[in-house]
């Protein structure tokens, strides 16, 4: 299973200790997450990203108004690859203020060629962490029927290993109509920039409320 690195910094909210494994939700309603992907292609230094972002669904619809307002002139969603540098920082920044906690998990090395096979042992890794971790629904990015179908499909692999100990819910959702798929892209795009060095001070507003996760992908 996956080599475990943590960072964290103590913050006093349910979600967030929740969401680091500190403690376990004790009431009715159990914390969703949200899933996406950062993938950096590369012959020797490639890595494959999954990153989950862990709220309470009470609280979602105020952030939803708030990620929406973010939206740049014509643009009908955040996708952290299309923002400028700037608007990268800006968006890190907002996320950074409010009460969500992040899950990223790293795979590597990762063969260009098998990109699926790193996704599922991420997915494999992060599922059961975030199940530990009190969320009852996940929700990831819809990548089409074939895609979404191998998702599924490990999930319930997982289950029958007894990988996940108990009902966890997945399902799929559009980044058009779901926003908090967002907050996930702009922390595994924010994750991967700082990992190749290329622009770190997004990930450094993040990082705070970000667990992080090692899985060797053979």
């Amino acid at each position: 299973m996956a080599a475990l690195v943590i960072t964290w910094v103590w913050r006093t909210t349910t979600v967030a200790l929740v969401a680091a494994g500190m403690i376990r939700l004790m009431v009715g309603d159990s914390l969703a997450a949200w899933v996406d992907e950062s993938i950096f292609a590369h012959p020797e230094q490639g890595f494959y990203v999954l990153a989950a972002t862990v709220a309470a669904p009470v609280e979602c619809e105020s952030l939803r108004v708030v990620l929406r307002s973010l939206l740049a002139r014509r643009a009908d969603r955040l996708h952290w690859r299309r923002e400028t540098p700037a608007r990268q920082l800006l968006i890190a920044a907002e996320i950074a203020r409010h009460n969500v906690a992040h899950t990223v998990v790293v795979g590597a090395p990762l063969d260009q060629r098998k990109q699926e096979r790193a996704r599922r042992y991420c997915l494999e890794t992060l599922l059961p962490h975030l199940q530990s971790a009190g969320v009852g629904q996940v929700w990831i990015e819809n990548r089409g029927p074939v895609e979404n179908g191998r998702d599924r499909a490990m999930a319930n692999a997982a289950r029958a290993k007894h990988i996940l100990a108990g009902p966890l819910r997945v399902d799929f959702a559009k980044p058009l109509v779901e926003p908090m798929l967002w907050i996930p892209d702009a922390v595994a795009g924010a994750f991967a920039g700082a990992r190749r060095s290329t622009d770190s001070e997004p990930f450094k507003l993040l990082e705070h409320a970000v667990t992080q996760l090692s899985v060797t992908v053979p």
